[in-house]
């Protein structure tokens, strides 16, 4: 099978999007299939499939522009004819295009029709109540949809698309990349940590939607209860804002909540992180306190594969991966005191119930393994071609 992967932007500081899609790329190229690569923009991924990926074509950014309808028509449609030359796809058998964001549905769908190739999107975002309507139409002309959760499905059946093209696939991940380390002590001291400290972790966008305010403020309930051998980790940066300046005003935001709480010597704000394991490895809790529809939630396996057990949001795909006795970190999305009393509850486990981080990463290598998220994709693909 030839794989023409379209990529916005293959870069680690957009979140967990770009990097599931980079895991399953090489995995299918690692199991014989070929793989080619269209992107908009160049990010720090993009090395990596520089080694795997048969052919690399960066392309403009061109999109059909409503104000300038004829002149943009007309790029989009230069630009789909000179994509199929370069990579010589015309009615290639046994080529699919795969698409990573909505935005592209209608790029990738017309692009496919005119080489009359099959084309799959593999939806990893909540439901837009305002979706532009190109968009929304890009994603019924796409053959095939990919959900990472049946919550994520459901949000966007309610927008009207057809739910008998779309199937659920869960994320996965490499069970051997993220582990937990042998030698806790030792590698908090790296990091500045006291063997004796609470570390409670939070990695991902710093955007409103995550709920991060949710999360200082549970912590400062926490310190009043004189639990103050306490350090909370804030790895991330603003990604989903308006501009670069209103993000870094949220940011600041945050940091401010934090002083006039009178707990800034109890959180750290670390940034972007290359290495998240590493954040996850010194933690003994990870918590997710979103407040919207949360798509599926990488980073709930990701700390759970490093034996760190996860407090999260009853909202979007969370539910669906925090189940069993993993259900009982769930709290009520927006609500502090909600979220304090699971702290309360959990934060002491590594003495209370030390097998816990055993049984959270069997849970993963169970249920959410790499090799089971890619058995999963390709079997879409080829349904796909069908």
């Amino acid at each position: 099978m030839d794989i023409i992967a379209l990529i916005t932007k293959p870069s680690s500081l957009l979140g967990g999007i770009e990097r599931s899609t980079l895991d399953i790329c090489l995995s299918l190229a690692n199991r014989g299939h070929e793989v080619s690569l269209i992107y908009f923009e160049a990010g720090d991924l993009l090395e990596k499939y520089q080694k795997f990926c048969r052919k690399i074509l960066k392309v403009k950014n061109l999109d059909v522009n409503k104000k300038q309808l004829i002149p943009s028509t007309i790029k989009f449609i230069g630009n789909i004819l000179a994509v199929s030359q370069q990579l010589e796809i015309k009615e290639k058998k046994n080529t699919i295009i795969y698409v990573d964001h909505y935005n592209y549905c209608l790029f990738a769908a017309v692009l496919a029709w005119q080489n009359k190739l099959p084309s799959v999107f593999h939806l990893r975002i909540s439901s837009l109540t305002k979706a532009p309507r190109k968009h929304l139409l890009g994603m019924k002309l796409i053959k095939q949809i990919i959900s990472v959760s049946n919550q994520t499905k459901l949000d966007w059946v309610n927008t009207g698309i057809q739910a008998e093209k779309i199937s659920v696939v869960y994320n996965g991940i490499n069970p051997d990349f993220f582990q937990p380390v042998p030698n806790l002590p030792e590698v908090r001291n790296k990091f500045n940590l006291a063997p004796e400290q609470k570390v409670i972790s939070y990695i991902g966008r710093i955007d409103q939607e995550k709920g991060i305010e949710i999360l200082i403020k549970s912590l400062s309930l926490l310190c009043q209860e004189n639990r103050t051998n306490i350090k909370l980790l804030i790895a991330g940066r603003p990604v989903i804002h308006s501009s670069r300046e209103v993000g870094e005003k949220y940011q600041r935001s945050l940091q401010e909540l934090v002083v006039n709480l009178g707990i800034e010597s109890h959180v750290e704000f670390l940034g972007h992180v290359g290495k998240p394991e590493l954040i996850y490895q010194v933690s003994d809790l990870t918590v997710i306190p979103s407040v919207y529809s949360e798509p599926f939630g990488r980073t709930v396996i990701e700390s759970m594969s490093c034996g760190v057990p996860v407090l999260g949001s009853k909202i979007g795909g969370i539910p669906e991966i925090l189940t069993g006795e993993f259900a009982r970190g769930l709290f009520t999305p927006g609500n502090s005191e909600s979220l304090l009393i699971k702290l309360q509850e959990f934060l002491d486990w590594r003495v209370e119930n030390p097998q816990l981080g055993e049984r959270c990463r069997h849970h993963v290598i169970n249920n959410f393994s790499l090799e089971k998220n890619v058995d999963g994709v390709e079997k879409v693909l080829l349904e796909a071609m069908k």
